[in-house]
Parts: C-alpha cells; structure tokens; sequence
C-alpha cells in the first residue's frame, strides 16, 4: 500500500509517480500500455532479483502496471575520476 504518492517523473512513453509504501520503503509506481516490450521488463526484473538494477515488488503485466524499488542517485559518474 503507498501512503505518500508524489509528481510523474517526466517521461516519454510511461506514466511512473515516486511514491512511499507503508514500511517507509521509497517505491516508483510504472504504468505503461500493456505490450510485449512491457511484459519483457518485469520479466528481466523479475529475473535480476534486485541484483544490480531495482528490485521488482510488485506486478500486473495485463493491467500494464508494476511497482519497483525506487533507486535515488548518488555520485554521479561524471565526477569519478579514473
């Protein structure tokens, strides 16, 4: 269950709101026209487990939605020196 839902982030194609679950947990909520390009995502997230790309918390590839680990950057890559 969200308890805090903020602004869409700005997007092309999805419609994706930051938002808050219960646990305190910062979440991303993704909803998109359900296709197969769609249904290829959570399934690669689903397969990843949360292993180096956000972790797939829940799911509905009909219904074109599915809601994920939000991740917030950090240093950005640009200001790492080799």
């Amino acid at each position: 269950m969200l308890t805090e839902v903020g602004p869409a982030f700005p997007a092309s194609y999805n419609f994706v709101l930051p938002g808050v679950r219960a646990d305190g947990a910062a979440v991303a909520l993704k909803l998109g026209f359900p296709n197969g390009e769609l249904v290829w995502e959570i399934d690669a997230l689903r397969a990843y487990g949360g292993r180096g790309i956000c972790a797939l918390l829940e799911s509905d590839a009909d219904g074109g939605v599915f809601l994920i680990e939000r991740l917030i950057p950090g240093t950005r890559l640009t200001t790492v020196h080799d």
